[in-house]
């Protein structure tokens, strides 16, 4: 279990985001290839000694991706994490959806541009 005080959610939410952005470009390549199979991402789960590579389709790393405050994680890895819950299953996946101190994080530290509705 991680801990839940603020500095360790603030450096978790920090190891997710750099996870995140390594995946962005997985995700930047696939999309301007037209790849439309199950391709290798990080696990973000944000635990500094997770190497897990899980498999996801481009559609749905897109819509994931639409919501700053969502990662995606390997089945399982959202178990005793903290300011989370899991969304939605996929087949070789999980997206978990930040609260609190990672949600303020993630939000401010979102690669895609966001336009007001």
């Amino acid at each position: 279990m991680i801990d839940g005080n603020s500095s360790s959610l603030a450096r978790m939410a920090e190891n997710e985001v750099r996870f995140r952005d390594a995946n962005e470009r997985v995700g930047a390549t696939a999309k301007r290839l037209g790849l439309e199979e199950a391709l290798p991402f990080i696990c973000e789960c944000g635990r500094t000694e997770c190497t897990t590579v899980i498999r996801v389709l481009p559609a749905d790393y897109e819509r994931v991706r639409e919501f700053p405050t969502r990662f995606l994680y390997a089945p399982g890895h959202d178990k005793g994490m903290p300011a989370s819950h899991r969304v939605e299953t996929l087949e070789h996946a999980i997206v978990v959806e930040k609260d609190g101190i990672p949600a303020q994080i993630a939000e401010a530290t979102d690669p895609r541009p966001r336009h007001p509705a």
